[in-house]
């Protein structure tokens, strides 16, 4: 386990109710973790408390050997974390802090700029960068850090759609050892992810897997969620007496489209 978040209590204010309320969270290796809610559930503040940012009120965060875990934490606004004269500068950054030779430095700034696509900006300021670009470079510079755990807060709410689908496709390639927690409010987001985290009103009220999630369409109609579109239309057949092959995890439109047009349907 990367990282074990026992009973979280985060409180602003003695005289108000916390914002997080005895929130428990585990992340393996590998796993991509959706965390979801309605707007003041407490999300972005979970995000700050895992990544130590935030002051507990009690509870305890630990990660392999009864150690803190390596947290590393990309905002909404890539601009906020963005500080060096240039990409290339803004990924060698954590490697330098941690003393990383420079050899080394160097491979790491570079692979992590190639998993993200950033060859071609690598020389830019990153001020001068589309939203898209500067969130990928946030993320390269925060995965350079060699982070256990990499929490993303709603990293795509600021994006055009095009960019959020991309950035949306990469984020699967940054878990490998690491454990990554997303904090969303896209319902394709969420489907992308391995777990599913429901807060409200500061606690955690449902945990299960995103095939649990996505069958059924109740769960998130408790907390007024949306499920991606292909699984909203997979269930509406089914209320009335048609099955979809693939049923409600078929991932896009375009798959219960050509299922449709398959004739892999009865009812």
């Amino acid at each position: 386990m990367l990282l074990r978040a026992i009973e979280l209590v985060v409180r602003h204010h003695p005289s108000l109710p916390p914002v997080l309320d005895r929130v428990s969270l585990d992340l393996a290796a590998g796993e991509l973790v959706a965390i979801v809610g309605a707007n003041g559930s407490g999300k972005s503040t979970l995000a700050r408390a895992l990544a130590g940012l935030v002051q507990l009120e009690s509870g305890t965060i630990s990660g392999p050997a009864h150690r803190g875990p390596r947290v590393g934490l990309v905002l909404q606004d890539p601009a906020a974390q963005l500080v060096a004269v240039t990409v290339a500068d803004e990924l060698a950054l954590g490697p330098q802090h941690a003393g990383v030779a420079a050899p080394q430095v160097a491979s790491i700034a570079e692979s992590n700029a190639r998993l993200q696509h950033l060859e071609q900006v690598w020389a830019r300021e990153p001020a001068t960068l589309s939203g898209g670009q500067q969130q990928r470079v946030a993320t390269a510079a925060i995965a350079a850090c060699d982070v256990e755990v990499l929490v993303l807060d709603e990293p795509t709410a600021l994006l055009d759609e095009p960019s959020r689908r991309a950035f949306a496709a990469r984020i699967r390639s940054l878990a490998g050892s690491r454990a990554v927690a997303w904090i969303t409010q896209e319902p394709d987001e969420v489907a992308a992810c391995d777990r599913v985290v429901v807060l409200d009103a500061g606690a955690l009220v449902w945990h299960g897997s995103t095939d649990a999630w996505l069958a059924d369409p109740t769960i998130a109609a408790t907390w007024d969620l949306d499920l991606p579109a292909a699984a909203r239309i997979a269930h509406a057949l089914a209320a009335r007496g048609v099955s979809v092959a693939g049923g409600a995890r078929a991932a896009t439109l375009d798959e219960v489209i050509a299922t449709l047009s398959d004739g892999a349907v009865s009812g």
